[in-house]
Protein backbone atom coordinates (compact mmCIF):
# COMPACT_ATOMS: atom_id res chain seq x y z
CA UNK A 1 0.00 0.00 0.00
CA UNK A 2 1.38 3.31 -0.83
CA UNK A 3 0.25 6.70 1.44
CA UNK A 4 -0.55 9.37 -1.09
CA UNK A 5 -1.64 11.54 1.83
CA UNK A 6 2.72 12.43 2.37
CA UNK A 7 5.14 14.03 0.35
CA UNK A 8 6.89 12.02 -1.34
CA UNK A 9 4.28 8.89 -0.87
CA UNK A 10 5.43 6.43 1.07
CA UNK A 11 5.29 2.76 0.84
CA UNK A 12 3.11 1.09 4.09
CA UNK A 13 2.72 -2.19 3.17
CA UNK A 14 5.46 -4.01 4.71
CA UNK A 15 4.74 -1.90 7.95
CA UNK A 16 4.88 -3.89 11.01
CA UNK A 17 1.93 -2.65 13.62
CA UNK A 18 2.51 -4.15 17.18
CA UNK A 19 0.00 -4.01 20.17
CA UNK A 20 -2.93 -3.04 18.05
CA UNK A 21 -5.65 -1.74 20.18
CA UNK A 22 -8.66 -4.02 19.10
CA UNK A 23 -11.23 -3.90 16.49
CA UNK A 24 -10.01 -1.52 13.88
CA UNK A 25 -12.34 0.08 10.96
CA UNK A 26 -12.00 2.71 8.36
CA UNK A 27 -13.79 5.83 8.27
CA UNK A 28 -16.93 4.34 6.22
CA UNK A 29 -17.07 1.18 7.82
CA UNK A 30 -17.08 3.23 11.55
CA UNK A 31 -20.34 4.08 11.19
CA UNK A 32 -22.16 0.48 10.38
CA UNK A 33 -20.23 -0.78 13.47
CA UNK A 34 -21.75 1.97 15.63
CA UNK A 35 -25.36 1.29 14.37
CA UNK A 36 -24.66 -2.19 15.53
CA UNK A 37 -24.54 -1.00 19.74
CA UNK A 38 -27.54 -0.67 21.78
CA UNK A 39 -27.41 2.76 21.73
CA UNK A 40 -29.68 5.22 24.36
CA UNK A 41 -29.10 9.04 24.74
CA UNK A 42 -25.52 9.76 26.82
CA UNK A 43 -24.23 6.69 26.64
CA UNK A 44 -20.32 6.91 25.20
CA UNK A 45 -18.15 4.44 22.91
CA UNK A 46 -14.58 4.35 21.31
CA UNK A 47 -14.20 3.31 18.19
CA UNK A 48 -10.67 2.32 17.19
CA UNK A 49 -10.08 4.04 13.15
CA UNK A 50 -7.22 2.95 10.92
CA UNK A 51 -6.16 6.20 8.06
CA UNK A 52 -3.16 6.64 6.52
CA UNK A 53 -1.16 4.31 8.25
CA UNK A 54 -2.22 5.32 11.72
CA UNK A 55 -4.75 4.07 14.17
CA UNK A 56 -6.39 6.69 16.56
CA UNK A 57 -9.42 6.84 18.59
CA UNK A 58 -12.67 8.40 17.79
CA UNK A 59 -15.44 8.97 20.63
CA UNK A 60 -18.96 8.48 19.42
CA UNK A 61 -21.73 10.00 21.79
CA UNK A 62 -24.72 9.11 21.72
CA UNK A 63 -26.91 12.24 21.75
CA UNK A 64 -30.66 12.74 21.59
CA UNK A 65 -34.03 11.30 19.63
CA UNK A 66 -34.98 13.23 16.78
CA UNK A 67 -37.63 12.82 14.13
CA UNK A 68 -36.05 13.07 10.78
CA UNK A 69 -38.68 14.40 7.99
CA UNK A 70 -37.38 13.07 4.70
CA UNK A 71 -38.18 13.06 1.28
CA UNK A 72 -39.54 9.33 1.66
CA UNK A 73 -41.12 9.74 4.74
CA UNK A 74 -40.42 10.99 8.71
CA UNK A 75 -38.08 8.45 10.76
CA UNK A 76 -37.66 8.08 14.54
CA UNK A 77 -34.15 8.33 15.07
CA UNK A 78 -31.02 8.98 17.28
CA UNK A 79 -28.11 10.93 16.98
CA UNK A 80 -24.77 10.09 17.61
CA UNK A 81 -21.75 12.37 16.67
CA UNK A 82 -18.33 11.95 16.85
CA UNK A 83 -15.84 13.77 19.27
CA UNK A 84 -12.56 14.57 18.78
CA UNK A 85 -12.12 15.20 14.70
CA UNK A 86 -12.86 12.07 12.77
CA UNK A 87 -11.03 13.38 9.69
CA UNK A 88 -7.62 14.64 9.33
CA UNK A 89 -8.66 18.37 9.55
CA UNK A 90 -11.14 18.01 12.43
CA UNK A 91 -14.47 18.46 11.90
CA UNK A 92 -17.09 16.24 13.77
CA UNK A 93 -19.45 13.90 11.69
CA UNK A 94 -23.45 13.44 12.78
CA UNK A 95 -25.40 10.73 11.57
CA UNK A 96 -29.01 10.11 12.70
CA UNK A 97 -30.15 5.89 12.66
CA UNK A 98 -33.68 5.11 12.55
CA UNK A 99 -34.71 3.69 15.84
CA UNK A 100 -36.47 0.76 14.68
CA UNK A 101 -35.35 -2.74 14.20
CA UNK A 102 -33.21 -1.57 11.25
CA UNK A 103 -31.05 1.28 12.66
CA UNK A 104 -31.35 2.45 9.34
CA UNK A 105 -28.84 5.52 8.82
CA UNK A 106 -31.41 8.62 7.67
CA UNK A 107 -29.12 11.29 7.58
CA UNK A 108 -25.76 12.86 8.16
CA UNK A 109 -23.83 16.25 8.80
CA UNK A 110 -20.04 15.81 8.17
CA UNK A 111 -18.17 19.27 9.08
CA UNK A 112 -15.85 20.32 6.67
CA UNK A 113 -13.15 23.25 5.73
CA UNK A 114 -15.16 24.60 3.36
CA UNK A 115 -18.34 24.32 5.39
CA UNK A 116 -20.84 21.66 5.81
CA UNK A 117 -21.46 18.25 3.68
CA UNK A 118 -24.65 16.76 4.66
CA UNK A 119 -27.35 13.79 3.32
CA UNK A 120 -30.50 12.54 3.88
CA UNK A 121 -32.31 8.89 2.77
CA UNK A 122 -33.69 9.17 -0.56
CA UNK A 123 -34.77 5.39 -0.61
CA UNK A 124 -35.85 2.39 1.49
CA UNK A 125 -36.23 -1.07 0.22
CA UNK A 126 -37.09 -4.27 2.29
CA UNK A 127 -38.68 -7.42 2.23
CA UNK A 128 -41.24 -5.83 3.69
CA UNK A 129 -41.56 -2.56 2.51
CA UNK A 130 -40.33 0.00 0.03
CA UNK A 131 -40.36 3.93 -0.13
CA UNK A 132 -38.25 5.75 -2.81
CA UNK A 133 -37.82 9.48 -4.47
CA UNK A 134 -36.11 8.01 -6.91
CA UNK A 135 -37.32 5.38 -9.85
CA UNK A 136 -35.27 2.27 -10.16
CA UNK A 137 -36.09 0.33 -13.44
Amino acid sequence: EINVEVDPPKEIRNDKFEEIPGPITDVVSVFYVARLRFMKPGDEYLIHLSGGGKVKQVQLQVQEREKVKTEIGAFDSIRISTVGGLFRDGGDFRIWYSTDHLRIPVKFAADAKVGTVYGKIIRLETPRMSRSVIRVP
